[in-house]
């Protein structure tokens, strides 16, 4: 298998993601100023441990569109659920670095 990826619309636009696996989601949030693709060598071995494996851009990196105003954790947390409503998942674990780690907290917190 090898890593997908593809586009959900947003609260502010497109989000890119990456995603490969079966299992249990695991949804990877990257850190300021960087994409999810910091997480790509991380890929094999996650995969390998029965995870279904979604790394997304944050709006305003990457390959996402850059929202309106100034980004911030709010509207990241926004993409974020955005994109598991429209890959169909109510639960998953999540994993953050850095700024990642902070929208990981406040995803929590709303959900």
């Amino acid at each position: 298998m090898s890593i997908r990826k593809a586009y959900v619309d947003g609260p502010d636009g497109q989000v890119h993601y990456r995603e490969e696996g079966t299992g249990e989601p695991l949804l990877l949030l990257h850190q300021t100023a960087s994409s999810g693709q910091q997480y790509l060598a991380a890929f094999p071995h996650l995969v390998a441990g029965g995870r279904r494996v979604i790394a997304m851009d944050n709006p305003g990196y990457g390959m996402s569109d850059l929202p309106p105003g100034d980004p911030n954790i709010d509207g990241y947390v926004d993409a974020a659920i955005a994109l598991l409503d429209e890959l169909g998942i109510e639960r998953a674990a999540v994993l953050g670095h850095h700024t990642g780690a902070t929208i990981a907290l406040h995803l929590g917190w709303a959900h």
